[in-house]
């Protein structure tokens, strides 16, 4: 059996992080590999000295609320406890340095999804392009996002001289296959965010281990709201208040906190952490969902929940959300901080068995695609 190693960011404290990594591997040994992730560490000394901020290591009171119960565990440990449960990891690489002067062995390696190949946010770090890699061997690259519209000139060598090493090339956005064809003069594949190359049953393997303190309403609306490049709340406040006015339900807030809604929202339990298990129930589970972040839209149209996504603009170098709900036929599910609340006439239950469908026949392509790519 041939081996592929995977390079991705799967440690981020969000949730989307680490089930596309998880369900890259499993898609990857569903079609007779198998595949570990190479636990690189983000950030590291690499990024701190081109600018990026290390994540913050709690105070002692918090530590300690949480020993007591009083706090709920930090998202970061959830996901860590996660990864070693559910992902066949390598052990910790937490230098580039390290990485590079101990590469662990593999037939094929593999660039995974999300940000990687986001100037901004990964300083450019070779690693995630697999300059490490010997180079004798394989190099494919799979849903990986740049997650900008262009590459800066000062920045464009780097990604020519890595990429070009790769065999098979594909991306999680049209701006990435631009970026691409401009750079090399090569096609590459757009497909599918690996969390897609999962259905909802391969998903409710996970569902069925999520554990809740308090029991949770029949009826509510999930808000999962992130914003990188904006503010979301002002906006975010407006849909859920219609929203509740429609469906006479309160809300669960996850992500980033909800600051200016002023409507009913059910306060979990002090002690309560909301891991992947849980995460993914409460989107299974919801009422509708309203969110503004990629992950929280993928899993919407996957589990088949009624939900409507919020984008600054409809066109944004940022195009994940819009260029895949293009490409199930529910762009009608967005709205945008522009979008006028008080006479808001969006369906959110519209089209979503026909996207079903849609996605059923995007994935199929997506795996033919990573086993050709992993074969040729």
């Amino acid at each position: 059996m041939k081996t592929v190693g995977i390079i991705t960011v799967h440690r981020l404290p969000n949730w989307g992080s680490a089930m596309q990594a998880y369900a890259l591997q499993k898609a990857i040994n569903s079609l007779g590999y198998k595949s570990q992730i190479i636990d690189y560490k983000y950030t590291n000394p690499y990024h701190w000295k081109r600018g990026k901020a290390k994540f913050a290591t709690p105070k002692l009171k918090t530590r300690i609320g949480i020993w007591l119960g009083l706090r709920p565990p930090r998202l970061q440990t959830l996901i860590d406890k996660f990864i070693s449960k559910e992902v066949n990891a390598t052990r910790p690489y937490n230098t580039f340095e390290d990485l590079h002067e101990n590469v662990p062995r593999y037939d094929i390696y593999c660039s995974g999804s999300d940000q990687i190949w986001n100037y901004k946010t990964m300083c450019c770090d070779p690693t995630y392009m697999l300059d490490f890699a010997p180079e004798t061997c394989k190099r494919i690259a799979y849903s990986s996002s740049f997650s900008v519209n262009q590459i800066p000139t000062e920045y464009q060598e780097i990604y020519k001289v890595n990429l070009s090493k790769f065999s098979a090339l594909s991306v999680r956005e049209q701006n990435g296959c631009n970026i691409i064809k401009g750079l090399l003069n090569r096609e590459a594949k757009l497909v599918l965010d690996p969390t897609l190359l999962l259905n909802k049953q391969q998903w409710g393997v996970l569902v069925s281990k999520a554990c809740f303190k308090k029991e949770i309403p029949s009826k509510y609306i999930l808000c999962y709201m992130l914003g990188y490049t904006y503010d979301p709340n002002t906006a975010m406040a407006s849909l859920l208040e219609q929203l509740q006015k429609k469906h006479k339900c309160p809300v669960i807030s996850i992500g980033r906190p909800l600051e200016k809604f002023k409507g009913n929202i059910y306060q979990m339990p002090q002690s309560q952490g909301i891991g992947v298990y849980e995460f993914l129930w409460l989107i299974k589970n919801a009422t509708v969902v309203a969110t503004s972040s990629f992950h929280g839209t993928a899993f919407s149209v996957n589990m088949g929940t009624p939900f409507i996504s919020l984008v600054e603009f409809v066109e944004q170098e940022d195009d994940r959300i819009t260029s895949f709900l293009n490409k199930v036929g529910l762009a009608n599910h967005l709205v945008t901080v522009k979008t006028d609340y008080k006479h808001l006439k969006i369906d959110e239950n519209s089209n979503i068995e026909q996207a079903q469908e849609k996605l059923s026949q995007l994935r199929e392509d997506s795996l033919s695609y990573l086993q050709q790519a992993l074969e040729k």
